[in-house]
């Protein structure tokens, strides 16, 4: 079951998301994509889903369930109870944070791509493309971020 929207805020960058469908949309001619989903386990938990690319779509992360699916050789994965974290082994560079907040909310931070697109969320801004949005408020929308 997809977790209903009205049901958690997400801080996307400084950006606060709530009761939107979606975080992040890509559509077009034969196109629907998610990277960022959210879904109710069993336990009554929210359960994370989402899946970082490089620039050329190869997967660098997969994470179903709040579990690390896919790690790409040359990434480290941290895991907690609240958190997940992916970054490059060599650089340092962190491709994905995550963090539950509060009860229905969570933090999201990370680079994503998706084709023609780069979005960018730091805990500054919030950058697609260049287009940088700071501490705005996102709210009932079908996504937060539509692409395409």
């Amino acid at each position: 079951m997809k977790y209903e929207a009205e049901n958690y805020e997400v801080v996307f960058g400084s950006n606060l998301i709530q009761e939107c469908g979606k975080v992040v949309e890509l559509v077009g001619k034969g196109i629907n994509k998610q990277i960022i989903r959210f879904r109710d386990g069993e336990d009554g938990k929210v359960l994370f889903n989402c899946s970082v690319n490089d620039e050329n779509g190869k997967t660098i992360a997969k994470i179903a369930n709040s579990k690390v699916q896919h790690l790409r050789q040359g990434f480290k994965a941290s895991i907690s109870a609240n958190t997940i974290k992916v970054w490059n082994e060599a650089t340092g560079e962190v491709w994905l944070e995550f963090e539950e907040i509060g009860p229905r909310k969570f933090k999201l931070n990370g680079i994503f791509y998706l084709p023609g697109y780069r979005i960018v969320a730091n805990d500054d801004h919030l950058d697609v493309n260049g287009l940088r949005m700071s501490n705005n408020i996102f709210r009932n929308f079908s996504a937060a971020i539509g692409l395409g």
